[in-house]
């Protein structure tokens, strides 16, 4: 199966937006902390980030493109988070999973599912971040090394927050 532009650059495009928009700052406010005004510029940068993600999303849609539609849809969830919208976060990330596992691509299942992990331990629910994170691990490949280590130490950190020392070192 041919990979499309969209699948290959324009995600990565998006994503560097995040962080590369100088043209976004926010109005400089001289009673503002300079922290603050850097919490408006990042905040607005991920909104615009957001805005070209979603006619990203509707291109991938439009061109039957389903490999760039999961990866847009997980860009948009990265962004949620980021927002602290961890709600539209898990929403997004669901949406790419179903693609994922449509398409049979275990190993994208698998970080997908590692991601719905870190924003539900972030939003403080570990049990639920537990969850996909065994199921992230029982899809990984043994060859993909960095995303099960990364996990298998996310969970230890979910172990370790529910005061159960055991599992954390196991």
């Amino acid at each position: 199966m041919r990979r499309s532009v969209f699948a290959t650059w324009l995600p990565l495009c998006a994503v560097l937006t995040l962080v590369t928009i100088p043209s976004m700052r926010a109005q400089s406010d001289p009673d503002l902390p300079a922290s603050a005004q850097a919490t408006a510029t990042r905040t607005a940068s991920i909104r615009a980030a957001l805005t070209s993600l979603q006619i990203l999303l509707e291109q991938t849609r439009t061109n039957h493109d389903s490999g760039a539609e999961a990866n847009t849809l997980a860009a948009i969830a990265n962004s949620y988070s980021a927002l602290h919208q961890q709600q539209r976060a898990v929403e997004s990330f669901q949406a790419a999973l179903l693609i994922w596992r449509q398409l049979g691509n275990r190993e994208h299942e698998a970080s997908t599912l590692a991601h719905v992990g870190d924003v539900y331990r972030e939003w403080g629910f570990p049990e639920q971040a537990n969850r996909h994170y065994r199921d992230a691990l029982a899809l990984f490949p043994a060859t993909e090394k960095a995303g099960r280590g990364a996990t298998l130490n996310n969970l230890s950190l979910t172990y370790f927050s529910l005061n159960n020392r055991k599992k954390c070192v196991e």
